[in-house]
């Protein structure tokens, strides 16, 4: 039975753009309006889940009465011994009921499809701005049904229905979950017609945005006693039980947001709720890994620079490799997301100047001369400025000392560009095509070109690396990209630099050292002054 139903659920893709278009097609319904039935069908069951709910709540059917007996009677315990109760349980969701039910309304209209379907979603955005108040107040509700489990189990029985009052009280939070779900589907076989699906993308982002805004508003109003400001959290992205090893071991709920880490104990009186503890500002933090065991070790790295680091370094054991390792990529996507910011703040400040930096050179055309004559041409047209001087960082002496004499006719003094860190031969595939020796610092990356017979390596371009990223990695594993924003912005058309190294290895050492040196840098940025670093 399934094997049929699947053959005709893809059989009837074919028909998409016939509805699309209002072409007429033949009785048979297809993938589309089999989608836009079990929104209305299941819409239909949701409004009267909320009807069982609300006749519990407030003692009356609206259209029979049913159970008025038993919903009086529950509704007088709870004024009698608890009156506040009612609040905490139910929330806003008499609200919602009202214009769920319009929603629902609406979509039962005759001749029903993916635009009315669409349309009425977005007519609909004041219903679903209702939702996130609906989520905040899940986890005191919890605790009441919880307080008051015996009474409502008591009545379940006695009203012999399957669901209790809990099951009741999720059906608003795994709506709209069933609606981005719906949403995605209908995108899904508009693309496989090559349809457009802009209006269904509106519905869907908008219903996004209220489920995420529901989700913050769920996880803050479980931590108690936060000093934090609302503002300060960001999004909600993960949280997780561990067991914290240092600087104090316990067990910790650790909620992840975009702005902050929060490590929270549980509340003895409420399981749903936590209290509390310590937070690591996601601008301040530094995240640690290894290889041989299942812990993170979470760092204030601006708090170790004055007092004990022990003290402000969190050992998380995930006791998993797969939660060790969302955690980890989530972590270190908020950090790429914050080395890009200050990136784009770097180029829309160098934008907003009226004088375009220019190479410090004592007589550039000079320079060029020379090159031409050992055969020589730059790599980059006057795309890369002369780096400014800036103080040396503990570099190794015999390193730096061979990479600095080797290199001939530089236009600047290299002194001041941190350690010496590789070099290597690669084959350039962009902008030229050439064989050079690329030199890689703390602060510069350096290319140059071996003359034959010579053991010195002649300069044709260099590139900051404040003003590069690493581009993801594509099918060729030796290559390596590198491209430059400042060089970019400047001439309108991104500037890559394609480097194709000796093996595998290779590559893969450099990506990593570049890495580390962003990492250094995004971290030098976030000290002096957030994303203002330039």
């Amino acid at each position: 039975e399934e094997a049929a139903e699947q053959s005709n659920y893809y059989e009837s893709i074919r028909l998409e753009h016939q509805i699309l278009f209002s072409v007429p097609v033949e009785v048979k319904k297809n993938t589309l309006q089999y989608i836009v039935d079990e929104i209305i069908s299941t819409e239909r069951k949701y409004v009267a889940d909320m009807e069982k709910v609300l006749v519990v709540s407030r003692g009356t059917h609206p259209e029979t009465g049913a159970d008025a007996s038993f919903a009086q009677e529950y509704k007088n315990f709870l004024e009698e011994r608890c009156p506040e109760k009612v609040d905490a349980v139910f929330g806003n969701m008499e609200q919602i009921y009202s214009n769920q039910t319009n929603f629902l309304h609406a979509l039962e209209s005759p001749q029903v499809d993916i635009k009315a379907v669409a349309h009425t979603f977005l007519e609909f955005e004041d219903l679903f701005r209702l939702y996130p108040r609906y989520f905040r107040n899940t986890p005191k509700a919890n605790a009441a049904v919880k307080e008051l489990s015996f009474l409502i189990k008591e009545k379940q029985e006695r009203i012999n229905d399957k669901l209790d009052l809990s099951a009741y009280l999720l059906t608003p939070i795994q709506r709209l979950g069933k609606y981005k779900l719906f949403l995605e589907n209908i995108i899904k076989q508009l693309q496989k017609d090559d349809r457009p699906i802009g209006l269904v993308q509106l519905s869907l982002d908008m219903v996004k945005k209220y489920m995420s805004k529901g989700n913050d508003a769920v996880a803050l109003a479980s931590i108690l006693f936060s000093p934090l400001h609302t503002k300060d959290y960001g999004s909600f992205i993960a949280r997780e039980k561990f067991t914290v090893l240092k600087p104090k071991k316990a067990e910790m709920m650790v909620f992840l947001f975009e702005g902050v880490v929060v490590f929270t104990v549980e509340d003895p009186k409420n399981l749903e709720q936590f209290v509390y503890q310590k937070s690591i500002r996601t601008h301040d933090l530094r995240i640690a890994t290894f290889d041989n065991d299942n812990t993170i070790q979470l760092t204030d790295f601006t708090k170790t620079k004055r007092r004990n680091s022990s003290k402000h370094t969190y050992i998380l054991d995930t006791k998993s490799p797969k939660v060790k390792e969302a955690w980890k990529l989530q972590i270190e996507d908020i950090l790429w997301k914050q080395m890009k910011k200050i990136k784009e703040n770097t180029l829309k400040a160098y934008q907003k100047s009226d004088e375009t930096p220019v190479p410090v050179r004592k007589n550039p055309r000079k320079r060029e001369q020379r090159a031409k004559s050992t055969g020589d041409t730059e790599l980059v047209k006057e795309s890369i400025s002369s780096p400014a001087e800036c103080k040396q960082v503990g570099f190794n002496e015999e390193d730096f000392d061979f990479s600095r004499s080797s290199i001939q006719c530089c236009p600047f003094d290299i002194s001041g560009y941190g350690s010496f860190l590789l070099m290597d031969e690669f084959k350039v595939r962009k902008p030229k095509k050439m064989k050079i020796m690329v030199f890689l610092f703390q602060k510069i990356v350096i290319f140059t070109k071996k003359q034959l017979n010579e053991e010195a390596f002649y300069y044709i371009g260099s590139v900051k690396m404040d003003q590069i990223s690493v581009l993801p990695q594509g099918k060729n594993m030796k290559i390596l990209q590198l491209k430059d924003h400042l060089a970019s912005a400047r001439f309108h058309k991104e500037t890559v630099f394609s480097l194709e190294a000796a093996s595998e290895y290779i590559q893969l050492q450099w990506r990593r050292t570049v890495e580390k040196c962003l990492w250094g840098q995004l971290i030098q940025a976030r000290r002096h002054g957030g994303f203002s670093g330039t």
